[in-house]
């Protein structure tokens, strides 16, 4: 029989083990939006909650590098460094 905590700890790790994975693996960070709307749509038919959020939370987590990288190109534009640290 599990436990209350075995379960949660169990979530955890596989979460984890899951972002480990994401990191390590190249291109399956694209499996963030997919499987962030199977997992909440899987809740939202199940009746249970935060079923939206997880949707959202996983778009957001997927946007968020690129809509820094476009936030960093369009601000200041590039400066040439002048000087001691212009030489390589």
């Amino acid at each position: 029989m599990k436990t209350q905590i075995g379960k949660k700890l169990r979530i955890v790790l596989l979460s984890l083990a899951f972002l480990l994975f994401l990191l390590v693996v190249p291109g399956t960070w694209l499996l963030v939006p997919v499987v962030g709307v199977w997992i909440g749509v899987r809740r939202i038919r199940s009746g249970k909650r935060y079923g939206g959020w997880i949707i959202a939370t996983a778009l957001l987590l997927f946007l968020l590098p690129y809509l820094l990288l476009l936030m960093a190109v369009m601000s200041d534009p590039y400066e040439p460094l002048e000087g001691a640290a212009a030489w390589h």
